[in-house]
């Protein structure tokens, strides 16, 4: 299993192996891909592998998504209120951060 999954799914403490994750924009439960929301880049830093830039999203979302630039702000915002709803402990000054640099 590829780390940042493993990362993302022991912050939430559910099970990788349930395929049964909710997609953090549209609700949908299934399976989900995991995705950068700042990407590490191909083969890129690891640093960026922290639940704070992780978030679940279902293919189709992840697809048009990708690494479009001005949907990083709000990606980043439903992902803390996300964290928020499920009691992870998260970083929320980076969030912060992060949120204003994309707007």
């Amino acid at each position: 299993m590829k780390q940042h999954i493993k990362i993302y799914f022991d912050a939430l403490g559910l099970d990788p192996y349930e395929n049964r994750q909710e997609c953090e924009l549209t609700g949908f439960v299934g399976v989900v891909d995991i995705h950068h929301i700042q990407r590490r880049g191909m083969g890129g830093s690891k640093k960026l592998d922290r639940i704070e830039n992780l978030m679940a999203l279902n293919r189709k979302d992840h697809d048009y998504l990708g690494e479009k630039q001005h949907f990083k702000s709000m990606l980043f915002r439903k992902h803390m209120h996300f964290l928020e709803r499920n009691n992870v402990k998260f970083d929320k000054e980076y969030m912060l951060n992060q949120i204003a640099r994309y707007e």
